[in-house]
């Protein structure tokens, strides 16, 4: 039974060993920022998203839209959410309703098909040959290509671009929004933008999106901030270049990006494949309005507070008149508290607070009998 079985361990072997070394010859590590030689910028990949499969249901708080990844398992920690995405409106809404942008159709069309002529034509703008940075001081993360160390086999379709929570992110190039949901699974709430030369750039793990649908926007305009929704470790922008169904290398054709980006760009401008490097132009980072905070944010922060002081109230019962300010009545014969001058209420939630972080008031301990 034992030599029968030798044959085949020694065939599994041999099929292993043989992955390996066919394998091996498209595995590579992630590019090294002191690494001189040109670029490899025509390199392409499937049509077929690995990290892109859309959600049967993807509003908000649907069943089996959290928890998902890329290929529809649930790993720990990850979500495709917290939704925060514009409520579509005005004349942006109606272009996309027209257009048929701003759905899942719309998205799965565009990683499949590619742009559709019409949303090409009604991106406007300039056609782009080179692209922004898309985060002011990102650093580079992990390049294009079978660069993943978990899983050498797939293909990583974009760069990562790491940054803090809040970064803004901005517009590559010209362009028109085609969608800025979180219905696209692993990206969480994600920026689909349609070019008028036909190409299409996606940005993804965003905490917001700023721009909706059928909204035609400016190089360097702010489109999203960074964050960490969906299938992300860490808080970056996952950027990714799309052309006729397939994802292309955009490392080479970024503007303004951090030194490993720039010597990409160099090397492959000067072997011909890529139009030579620009300046950034001042204007094309301009300084955005702030952002009022998004009503979802809003809702989640006041119910974490009235969840606070609820729980202060059930700690100390003398702390329920809190809200009102109005002293509490403590005393067996129901005597009233003495008010002091400049001093928040007995019995007021303001004065615990204040003897945690402070000393007792003069004022106060004056008022105490016996003090």
């Amino acid at each position: 039974m034992f030599r029968a079985a030798r044959p085949v361990s020694t065939l599994a072997v041999g099929l292993v060993l043989a992955g390996a070394i066919v394998g091996g010859a498209r595995v590579k590590a992630d590019p090294d920022p002191t690494d001189q030689r040109a670029p490899r910028t025509e390199r392409e990949v499937s049509a077929a998203p690995a990290e892109a499969e859309l959600e049967s249901d993807h509003a908000p708080g649907a069943a089996g839209t959290e928890g998902r990844g890329a290929h529809g398992t649930a790993p720990r920690g990850w979500s495709d959410g917290p939704r925060r995405v514009p409520t579509p409106s005005g004349a942006s809404k109606l272009r996309a309703e027209e257009l048929g942008l701003g759905t899942r159709e719309c998205a799965a069309r565009l990683f499949r098909e590619g742009v559709d002529a019409r949303w090409a034509s009604a991106a406007r703008g300039r056609a782009p040959e080179r692209l922004l940075w898309p985060v002011d001081g990102g650093q580079w993360g992990r390049g294009f290509g079978f660069v993943r160390t978990g899983r050498p086999d797939v293909p990583h379709r974009g760069v990562d671009v790491a940054a803090p929570v809040g970064t803004v992110i901005r517009a590559a190039a010209d362009g028109i929004v085609a969608y800025s949901d979180n219905g696209v699974r692993g990206y969480g709430n994600v920026v689909l933008l349609v070019h008028a030369n036909g190409w299409m750039s996606l940005y993804a793990h965003t905490s917001r999106t700023t721009v909706q649908a059928g909204y035609r926007v400016q190089r360097g305009e702010r489109i999203a901030l960074v964050g960490q929704t969906g299938i992300a470790r860490g808080p970056h922008l996952h950027f990714e270049l799309w052309h006729r169904g397939r994802a292309i290398d955009p490392g080479a054709l970024f503007d303004g990006g951090p030194p490993h980006a720039q010597r990409l760009a160099t090397h492959a401008a000067g072997r011909g494949l890529v139009p030579p490097p620009a300046e950034v132009a001042e204007g094309e980072r301009r300084q955005e309005a702030p952002l009022a905070p998004h009503p979802e944010d809003v809702a989640e922060a006041r119910a974490r507070q009235a969840a606070r002081d609820a729980r202060d109230a059930a700690r100390s019962p003398a702390l329920a008149g809190a809200s009102t300010g109005s002293p509490t009545v403590t005393s067996t014969e129901a005597a009233p508290l003495p008010v002091c001058a400049g001093v928040p209420a007995i019995g007021s939630l303001a004065l615990a607070r204040l003897l945690e972080a402070h000393a007792a008031p003069e004022v106060l301990l004056r008022a105490v009998p016996g003090a």
